[in-house]
């Protein structure tokens, strides 16, 4: 087998050393910084320095120092690139004389800067610091994939998630729960929980929201020994028409209810109408014609008419300058309507066989009586 020196390729060599790796320079708060991406074994020992915190805040800050020392390699220009180990002076107690004595130690870089250098940083300097290292991974990513031609596919949407859920399932038990139960809580997600666990917490959502309505009643009732007092509901205000009252409307397809003409009107209303006939029949003057109602008029010919079947008529005494007024005039179908005597004020009537009534007799302011008239005799068909 062929034998090489290495110093032959070694400026090939040096140019694959730090394959991969991505510098970002940046100022914080006045201090200038240069921080490189890390390598495999720079995560595991990160990993490792606070593997054994339980509190969840503490693991997230010693978390990110771990990270940060690792990844500086410059401070205010001086280079740190080449430094594995770093000397410092400090008091070591003497075992022989018990007295604390200046001794030079070496500490490793990512000890060193994170005993002399971060811890003394706050809490928003090592943040910042921690979201420029980010920024210095992802342009390592993105410089790894720059210049390299692929000729599979890169992986599908469905391959990331399950390449990603794998690291996770990795890493997770190297995180505290509490911790990792708030990183999943942050960006929406949740642990697996059992049916019990969401059985349960559906029964407190619901304990919850009764306590809520119970507190809600108790602050609306009165105090105790109070009476309690009507509501008073504020008027309402008034939108679009006005409520129709659904009890003076008429029904639909129903006939208006009319009401009977009154008896005595029609009766008085055909005296007048006598009146005017005979008045007319003497050679008096005209009387101006009266608006009255089609069925009023109709009823009182209906009644005249019914009177003359019944052969009763008016004593009408002779008018001045005449012989004989007639006591009956000619109405609809042949029919004798009698008339009304004028010169009295009260008609008078005569029936076959029977005495005249005396019409102060009468009592006119009492209602008349009911029954059936023995003299009305029905009208022949």
């Amino acid at each position: 087998m062929g034998t090489i020196s290495a110093k032959k390729i070694q400026d090939a060599l040096s140019q694959a050393q730090n394959l991969g790796l991505v510098e970002e320079p940046c100022t914080i708060n006045g201090c200038s910084l240069v921080l490189r991406s890390l390598r495999p074994d720079e995560y595991a020992a990160a990993l490792t320095d606070c593997k054994d915190i339980d509190n969840q805040v503490e693991y997230l800050n010693e978390f990110q120092r771990a990270h940060i020392t690792r990844s500086i390699v410059e401070v205010n220009g001086v280079d740190l690139r080449e430094a594995d180990f770093i000397e410092v002076e400090e008091e070591v107690k003497n075992p022989q004389t018990g007295q604390m004595e200046p001794k030079l130690i070496k500490l490793e870089r990512a000890a060193y800067l994170k005993k002399y250098v971060i811890k003394s940083w706050g809490r928003e300097s090592v943040y910042t610091a921690y979201r420029k290292f980010n920024d210095a991974e992802k342009r390592a990513d993105e410089e790894a994939k720059k210049n390299i031609q692929f000729y599979t596919p890169e992986e599908t949407a469905e391959d990331k998630v399950r390449r990603l859920i794998v690291e996770l399932k990795e890493v997770e038990e190297e995180i505290p729960e509490q911790l990792l139960n708030q990183l999943l809580d942050e960006y929406g997600y949740m642990r697996k929980s059992t049916a019990e666990e969401v059985k349960a917490a559906m029964e407190r959502l619901d304990q919850e929201a009764r306590d809520k309505e119970t507190a809600a009643k108790a602050a609306a009732a009165p105090p105790a020994g109070q009476p309690q007092t009507p509501v008073q509901q504020a008027a309402p205000t008034p939108q679009g028409p006005p409520a129709v009252d659904l009890s003076q409307r008429q029904p639909l397809n129903r006939r208006p209810v009319q009401i009977p003409p009154d008896p005595h009107v029609v009766a008085q209303q055909a005296a007048q109408q006598i009146r005017d006939q005979v008045q007319v029949a003497q050679g008096g003057r005209a009387p101006q014609p009266a608006v009255a109602d089609p069925s009023v008029l109709k009823k009182a010919q209906e009644i005249a008419a019914l009177e003359g079947e019944a052969g009763t008529g008016l004593d009408i005494p002779p008018a001045p300058g005449s012989a004989q007024t007639p006591t009956h005039l000619p109405g609809p179908g042949g029919q004798n309507i009698p008339v009304v005597n004028l010169n009295s004020g009260v008609a008078e009537l005569v029936t076959k066989g029977q005495d005249r009534i005396d019409p102060k007799a009468l009592r006119l302011d009492q209602p008349p009586t009911g029954g059936i008239n023995p003299k009305y005799r029905p009208q022949q068909r």
